[in-house]
């Protein structure tokens, strides 16, 4: 391959901007696994078999190389030369080969992003097969889901059919399931993300008919996506009828070859790989979604169990024992009752007696987060809890090992105490006296119980997760309507994600991915909150307020004492010009609460409280659940800092501009090897030390670019042009967030003020505009 494109091009990780997604088509090798690499090294490497099984087949005349291919008989023989481009995607490097075809990482010049191309062996030698596989990939491109690797392209060139898709950065499930020590709750719910992708695709009519740990792929978000669906085909599909001379080989290979190893087809008889494929795949029948579960299941309980579910050291044992349903008897583990027998019967023999859909799989997975019925806020008082959790104790009298009565006490106090932290609007975030009084901590106490009071604590947690859920879910409603309040409704949507991740309006609206909901949960546990997280969970605070005139007076205080400008800004945007009547109109930064011992800390702008959490609009009328409003003391205001000479202010004011850009440099730095975290966490700092710099605030609009939130990239993108408004580049890319959110008469506007400024990159970005637009 020519080197001149990887040359003359930036590497396309500088940027990682377009499709919303920063990510790594990877698939790790055994070999990989034993020695661990760079996950920036861990490209996808396609199934092969075996090599010693190749030599034998080889030696004994029954195997040619062209007949182990993956699902499309005549279609994909020979090698694939690497052009410098495939239309106007630039050829970088090679990521993997197999028998489907070859991958490259390519760069995509138009929409400035990494992305990676498949290329498919010698499609036009067989036109059907040629005509199919653009069927199925113009339906995975129709097909948009957090949880698939998203197809973006199919197109041809000089008779090949190539297929752009997403580049995931990040490592395999299989990587990720042998990295470190992971609880049965962890695999399931990394499982479910995958099995959500798969009936996305179950939707579409799309059977993946290959699905196993290899080809999920965990991105550094911790969003798991369903990657490879090389041997998909459309629900009901027959494989094609082997040619009689390829009877001899098949039978060669079906006795000799490892069954645990890589994927096979042999003349399009056998599809998949051998360990994880139903009956009906190795009886050479028609697949449809009900084969993917039962792929599914073998995954997540060799996951769960270690161990495969049908014994088996060769294809013949195997398949003997997957057709006859010979179960293996799981070791003894915590995995719980539920999760065997949703996997017993998504195990079935016959596809009829499995799970109708893998929805419904995933619910019976899923039993002990989502909802028995749908509920709302209930009352906070200590009594009702005391009484549920006795309700419990009398049903379990009859069981043996009931409950202690201080087992019991102990639940119903942590229910109260639960009810009494959201009462105060400290769900997830905890007030600045006490990192530890919040709800969820306490629903996390509850859901670790073990013993005999298990089941009526994580009953008890089960209700705490719906109502807090729900009341969260009704805030963000609240607040939704509006512009100004959207900001702040993604937040409440994002805080019910983290007691209940399935919440259908959460889900839609809110901002947090798996990963990022895992990451708040690890800090409230830590109680490792900054200060820029407490200032923003007190506005959230205030804003859950159901009483407007007491809202409306706790926010001019905190605006007053916070020197909020930007917010006050955005309230008054939100809730209507009178709200702030009695704030002035230019307020100085006051610096917000020092922490012992400590000199204060600027609390920045918007930048923190919106980048730690979007931040919602009030509860107008709600009635508030539980006790009366807690009495909230007002901040004690810092003492006065001595006056300052002019001299010394300007010297501060450049000391602090110096740090924050260099923590500008290091949010960069952290976004572009993908640590989005990381990256948010240096910008937000960067801002706190200079509230105005436009590179940190265009920093935070890049990483909600590259986690697909298009939205908030766009309010983080009007504030850095606003700070910096004779930037072309801040011009270019507030645009391609207008774009990705379908605003093209505003792309085109920061598009035609960056070609004024004499960005390069202007040109061909209206050129696109126009083209949706027309003219």
């Amino acid at each position: 391959m020519s080197n001149q494109s990887s040359d003359t091009l930036r590497d396309p990780s500088d940027t990682l901007r377009g499709g919303g997604i920063d990510a790594t088509l990877v698939a790790a090798t055994p070999a990989q696994l034993v020695a661990p690499r760079p996950r920036e090294e861990l490209y996808e490497t396609f199934d092969r078999p075996v090599e010693d099984s190749l030599a034998e087949a080889r030696a004994a005349g029954r195997l040619a190389l062209d007949q182990t291919r993956p699902s499309h008989p005549g279609a994909l023989v020979g090698p694939v030369a690497a052009p410098p481009r495939f239309g106007r995607f630039a050829v970088l490097r090679t990521l993997g080969e197999g028998g489907m075809g070859v991958v490259y990482a390519a760069y995509d010049e138009e929409l400035d992003r990494r992305i990676a191309v498949k290329v498919l062996r010698d499609a036009a030698q067989d036109p059907n097969a040629r005509d199919r596989m653009v069927r199925e990939a113009q339906a995975m491109a129709r097909l948009s889901h957090p949880n698939v690797v998203q197809v973006h392209e199919i197109n041809q060139q000089g008779g090949q059919i190539y297929v752009a898709m997403e580049f995931v950065k990040g490592l395999t499930l299989r990587a990720w399931l042998s990295e470190q020590a992971r609880s049965w709750r962890e695999i399931r719910d990394m499982f479910v993300q995958a099995g959500r992708g798969l009936a996305a695709a179950h939707a579409e009519g799309l059977v993946h008919r290959d699905f196993k740990p290899d080809n999920v792929l965990i991105g550094n978000d911790g969003r798991a996506r369903v990657a490879d669906f090389g041997l998909a085909g459309t629900a009901g599909q027959q494989p094609s009828p082997a040619p009689e001379s390829a009877g001899d080989s098949v039978a060669l290979r079906v006795g000799r070859h490892n069954a645990f190893s890589t994927a096979l087809t042999m003349a399009g008889t056998i599809m998949g790989t051998p360990a994880y494929m139903s009956p009906e795949q190795h009886r050479g029948e028609a697949t449809d979604a009900r084969s993917d579960q039962f792929s599914f299941c073998v995954a997540l309980w060799t996951a769960l169990y270690r161990q495969q579910p049908f014994a088996g050291d060769n294809l013949l044992d195997l398949a003997d024992t997957v057709c006859s349903g010979q179960l293996v008897k799981p070791p003894a583990s915590e995995v719980p009752a539920f999760i065997h027998d949703a996997l017993v019967r998504g195990l079935a023999t016959e596809p009829a007696q499995r799970h109708p859909s893998m929805d419904a799989l995933l619910d019976a997975l899923t039993r002990d987060l989502v909802a028995a019925r749908p509920s709302r806020w209930r009352s906070l008082a200590v009594a009702l809890a005391a009484a549920a959790v006795a309700a419990v104790a009398v049903l379990l009298a009859t069981r043996e090992r009931p409950p202690s009565a201080e087992e019991l006490a102990h639940i119903a106090q942590l229910a109260a105490d639960a009810r009494a932290a959201g009462s105060a609007a400290h769900w997830v975030y905890p007030p600045a006296s006490d990192p530890k009084d919040t709800s969820i901590l306490r629903v996390v106490a509850l859901d670790r119980t073990e013993g005999p009071a298990e089941r009526p604590a994580r009953d008890e947690a089960q209700k705490l997760r719906e109502e807090f859920a729900d009341a969260l879910a009704e805030l963000g409603d609240t607040y939704w309507d509006t512009d100004a309040g959207k900001p702040f409704a993604r937040d409440f949507y994002s805080q019910a994600l983290v007691f209940q991740p399935d919440h259908p309006r959460a889900r839609e609206r809110g901002l947090y991915t798996p990963g990022q909901m895992a990451e708040l949960l690890a800090k409230a546990e830590r109680g490792e909150f900054t200060a820029a997280d407490l200032a923003a969970a007190e506005l959230l605070e205030i804003l859950a307020d159901h009483d407007r005139g007491h809202r409306d007076e706790r926010l001019r205080k905190f605006v007053r004492e916070r020197g909020a400008a930007t917010q006050k800004e955005l309230l008054a945007a939100l809730l209507g010009p009178d709200a702030l009547r009695d704030v002035p109109q230019d307020m100085p930064a006051i610096p917000a609460d020092p922490a012992p011992a400590a000199a204060p800390e600027p609390t920045p702008e918007p930048p923190p409280v919106v980048a730690a959490l979007p931040t919602p609009e009030p509860p107008a009328t709600r009635p508030r659940p539980g006790k009366p409003e807690p009495k909230v003391e007002p901040r004690p205001a810092p003492p006065p800092a001595p006056a300052e000479e002019p001299e010394e202010q300007l010297a501060q004011a450049a000391q602090d501009r110096a740090r924050s850009d260099e923590l500008t440099q290091e949010g960069e730095a952290a976004r572009r090897r993908g640590d989005f975290a990381a990256a948010e966490r240096a910008f937000n700092q960067a801002l706190a030390a200079y509230n105005r710099n436009g590179a940190a605030l265009m920093g935070l609009s890049d990483v909600e670019f590259d986690r697909g939130h298009f939205e908030q990239a766009v309010v983080f993108a009007e504030r850095a042009v606003k700070a910096e408004p004779k930037k072309g580049d801040f011009r270019i890319r507030l645009g391609d967030a207008y774009f990705k959110v379908l605003r093209y008469p505003d792309a085109k506007a920061q598009y035609d003020r960056a070609a004024e400024l004499g960005h390069a990159k202007a040109a061909g970005r209206l050129d696109k505009v126009k083209e949706k637009i027309g003219g």
